[in-house]
């Protein structure tokens, strides 16, 4: 199996274990301070904010999940190998934690609702498994698609809600602006960009109906 997403995808050229190190700590200090920018914002009134940023509904926008998962996966395909991918996503989010609930401790001054740790605890955990596949998403070939699209198809279930008969816009639109921006990092070629956005498609009705109320938070 190994061998085979080798072949979808070579890892990128080496770099220096210091230059690695560096990479790790920046992507750790990375997630702290996004962790406390998403709390920062929580605690701060929404008037306080440019009326832009007001609009658009920035603050709630944090506390959803679509914009972590498109970091997620910046991180994954753009890291050297499938091994570092899974390193950079967990320390990211470990990171976030880390920032998100400091702040709320020291800051805010309360403690942080222990069922809404606990998802993000297990998300962190996780998420390594996550990133290593997300990797392949860059490559070449079948299963590099199937990946592409199920990512596209989670990014799309965070701005769209769709049945059969209808389409609605969620939120203020930034989550369509994450989705373009997901199907932007992973566009390869015009004929793979066709095929990703219908196997997309595809697998977020089969989403809806196993899971119709798990994709969006």
């Amino acid at each position: 199996m190994t061998e085979k997403l080798n072949n979808i995808r070579q890892p990128l050229y080496d770099i220096s274990c210091t230059r690695k190190a560096v990479n790790t700590l920046l992507v750790f200090v990375f997630g702290v301070f996004m962790g406390i920018f998403s709390k920062w914002l929580d605690c701060i009134p929404s008037n306080y904010l440019p009326y832009l940023l007001e609009m658009l509904d920035i603050s709630n926008f944090f506390g959803r999940m679509a914009v972590w998962y498109l970091i997620a996966v910046i991180l994954s395909i753009y890291s050297k190998t499938p091994l570092r991918a899974a390193l950079n996503v967990f320390l990211f989010f470990s990171g976030m934690l880390a920032g998100y609930y400091t702040y709320t401790r020291i800051f805010a001054g309360f403690y942080p609702d222990t069922s809404y740790l606990m998802i993000w605890i297990c998300l962190t955990i996780i998420s390594p498994v996550l990133a290593f596949i997300c990797w392949y998403a860059k490559g070449r070939g079948k299963i590099a698609a199937v990946i592409s699209s199920i990512i596209i198809a989670v990014l799309f279930l965070q701005a769209f809600s769709f049945g059969f008969t209808y389409c609605n816009v969620l939120y203020q639109g930034l989550e369509i602006i994450v989705w373009l921006a997901g199907i932007a990092v992973l566009y390869k070629s015009p004929k793979q960009l066709a095929i990703m956005l219908g196997m997309s498609f595809v697998f977020a009705f089969v989403f809806i109906i196993i899971f119709p109320f798990g994709f969006v938070m």
